[in-house]
């Protein structure tokens, strides 16, 4: 079963010296579940005529309906900061920022899109989001390798690609991200 397989693997990312880019490997874009959904999705895209812009915002609102759960519920095997791979939190219907960041990253890299992670740091633990490169997009981004990746929040309903990030994570430093990189190498 491709759920126990995934929670099987290593999620432990305190060593210092795979850290922070050790989150990209919970990104999981060439697993065909992975792939299965980002197509059932995209053909739903596809229906209704979506642009790619509409596409992006459809596929980062069905990852925001997932429970936002902050750590302290999601633990496993002692592991305090247990980031899942997506079949986890799809499976489990429930995560944090970086469980949902790798799901949203993950069903868009499937898709053909270009995602980076965006952590951010300030006076509360921080934040993990998605910064996007797609056609149309406008507002809130962040350059990287020369590229404007647009900031895709996934844990809450309603924000659309682009939102400025500002107004609701008060105590962070969203006008720039801590750390970003390339969720597949």
């Amino acid at each position: 079963d491709v759920y126990y397989e995934f929670k099987s693997l290593d999620h432990d990312i305190s060593d210092e010296y795979d850290w922070p880019a050790g989150f990209a490997r919970f990104t999981t874009p060439d697993e065909q579940y992975v792939i299965n959904l980002a197509n059932d999705l995209d053909s739903m895209a596809r229906s209704e005529e979506f642009t790619e812009l509409e596409t992006a915002n459809f596929i980062l609102s069905f990852v925001q309906t997932i429970d936002y759960k902050i750590e302290n519920y999601t633990n496993y095997q002692g592991i305090q900061d247990y980031p899942k791979y997506p079949v986890e939190m799809l499976w489990d219907g429930q995560g944090d920022c970086e469980d949902s960041a790798a799901l949203y990253a993950s069903l868009m890299e499937a898709l053909g899109y270009d995602a980076v992670l965006l952590l951010f740091f300030g006076d509360i633990d921080g934040h993990a989001a998605i910064g996007i490169s797609v056609p149309g997009a406008t507002g809130k981004s962040y350059e990287y390798g020369g590229v404007d990746y647009y900031y895709a929040e996934t844990t809450s309903t309603g924000p659309s690609i682009g939102l400025d990030p500002t107004s609701y994570f008060y105590g962070l430093d969203m006008n720039r991200a801590a750390y970003t990189y390339y969720v597949v190498l």
